[in-house]
């Protein structure tokens, strides 16, 4: 399995300092235009428009954009 696929599955979006982590990564080190290029990105691989991301929604948009 790829190792990008294996970094989404070991990170766990519930624990808090992972969250502080990538919103400081986020606030200091991407521009407008970066955020919203991913916020569009998610919005894609949501496709059940819950706000998370399942394994299958995340191998599903692997599949899509990787082949």
């Amino acid at each position: 399995m790829h190792r990008a696929l294996e970094n989404f599955r070991s990170f766990n979006g519930k624990n808090k300092a992972k969250q502080a982590a990538l919103g400081y990564l986020v606030q200091h080190f991407m521009n407008v235009s970066d955020v919203i290029q991913l916020e569009q990105v998610f919005q894609e691989l949501d496709t059940s428009g819950d706000g998370t991301l399942s394994a299958g929604e995340l191998l599903e948009g692997y599949k899509r954009f990787y082949g």
